[in-house]
């Protein structure tokens, strides 16, 4: 069986995208973008209203340690 080509991607986190970001195309790019983010909770971390987790934070120690929150 042959594969026809596609402008038809999906992303890591589920979502079809049928145009990739150019010099051109944002408003549509945008348009597809943002209920994608959205869907999967993750526009806070893009309009600033989530900050991402510290690389590392201290442990009972009192020393700095790898903060796992940040590997995620």
């Amino acid at each position: 069986m042959a594969s026809s080509s596609s402008n038809l991607t999906t992303n890591a986190i589920g979502h079809a995208m049928t145009e990739r970001l150019t010099k051109t195309n944002y408003p549509l790019w945008k348009i597809q973008v943002l209920p994608a983010l959205h869907g999967a909770q993750l526009i806070g971390y893009i309009d600033g209203l989530i900050q991402a987790p510290a690389v590392e934070i201290d442990d009972e120690k009192e020393k700095k340690v790898s903060n796992r929150a940040y590997a995620q």
